[in-house]
């Protein structure tokens, strides 16, 4: 018998399309680094500052600042100016992501990630 893992305590649990779909969107290259930014400082943030805080690549970032936008987890404000500005801010949609980073972070101060990468089998 498959031993049940019960769900966690206080969690309500999601549609299961809707995981899959957040998962997905959170897996997306560089997304979760840039999300960690905007849940440390929520800014607002320049284009370039944040390409040089977090090191992507410029498309990369265009591509996920655009998801976020389109999310609602980021406004994204243009202002009309000489040379052209526009700046990034965290919304507290995005912020409500500050418990999930906290558990992360509780997670690697127990486990350690160098500890659980060097168990991890090597990729064929």
């Amino acid at each position: 018998m498959d031993a049940q893992i019960p769900p966690a305590e206080g969690v309500p649990e999601a549609r299961s399309n809707e995981k899959s779909d957040l998962l997905t969107f959170l897996g997306s290259a560089y997304m979760l680094k840039v999300l960690h930014e905007f849940v440390l400082d929520p800014g607002p943030w320049r284009f370039n500052e944040l390409r040089e805080r977090l090191d992507v690549p410029p498309t990369t970032l265009t591509n996920r600042l655009k998801e976020l936008t389109d999310a609602g987890l980021v406004v994204r404000e243009s202002y009309d100016e000489i040379p052209p500005r526009v700046e990034y801010t965290a919304t507290e949609k995005l912020l409500d992501f500050r418990p999930v980073f906290g558990c992360l972070g509780i997670w690697v101060e127990k486990h350690g990630w160098e500890e659980v990468r060097s168990e991890a089998p090597e990729e064929s």
